[in-house]
């Protein structure tokens, strides 16, 4: 979900820019609150029209873009938005992870794994701590049949884990053993599978070991 409290302008910051720009945002801004977002983008459109635009015009077209897209559930619209707020270096530190971490999340809902990738990445990288993230990496690795970078992010959680004196979730395993699957690794579905009945020894796990071992 995005970051409300920093992606809906204020209505002062509309006199920050040219009256041809800021007057369509306004009315944008306006509509949005109707719930008119066909109109509201209209405006935006309007804006984004005006020649010579400064680059701060062009971030708050985008900002505005992006808090009508968002409402309207344009995910894909929302997206591009998104991302050209984040390029435009004007967001503070704190904001700037929010809306990473907001666009990733887009992209994963989308299914445009490979991007949903790159900005789940860049979260991580730049420093944000938010442990779903990480784990919404690896599941992405693996929708976008990455099988082997997936197993390869979970076998270092797991022995994090491990290490930490913590068991690995069960959620964890089931999808390092669901890798191996698709790589046809047998050893490596054995060794998840010996896992699985050491942390979590219910029949099912017990009944497949079993059956490997025979």
């Amino acid at each position: 979900r995005p970051p409300r409290s920093t992606l809906f302008p204020y209505t002062t910051l509309f006199r920050s820019v040219r009256p041809e720009v800021g007057k369509p945002l306004q009315a944008a801004h306006e509509l949005l609150k109707a719930k008119k977002y066909r109109d509201a983008l209209a405006k935006v459109q309007e804006a984004d029209g005006v020649g010579g635009k400064t680059p701060f015009e062009s971030f708050m077209i985008e900002r505005t873009r992006a808090s009508i897209a968002s409402a309207a559930g344009d995910t894909a619209l929302a997206a591009r938005s998104f991302e050209a707020i984040i390029a435009s270096g004007r967001l503070s530190s704190s904001d700037q992870i929010k809306f990473i971490q907001a666009l990733a999340g887009m992209y994963y809902q989308l299914k445009d794994y490979p991007k949903a990738i790159i900005w789940f990445s860049r979260y991580v990288h730049d420093g944000g701590d938010d442990p779903k993230i990480r784990a919404l990496l690896i599941q992405t690795y693996y929708l976008n049949n990455e099988f082997s970078r997936a197993a390869k992010e979970l076998q270092a959680e797991i022995h994090a884990e491990e290490k930490a004196g913590n068991k690995p979730s069960e959620d964890q395993l089931q999808l390092l053993a669901n890798c191996a699957i698709k790589q046809n690794d047998k050893a490596g579905y054995a060794t998840a599978i010996e896992k699985l009945v050491a942390y979590y020894p219910k029949k099912e796990y017990w009944a497949d070991l079993l059956n490997r071992v025979q």
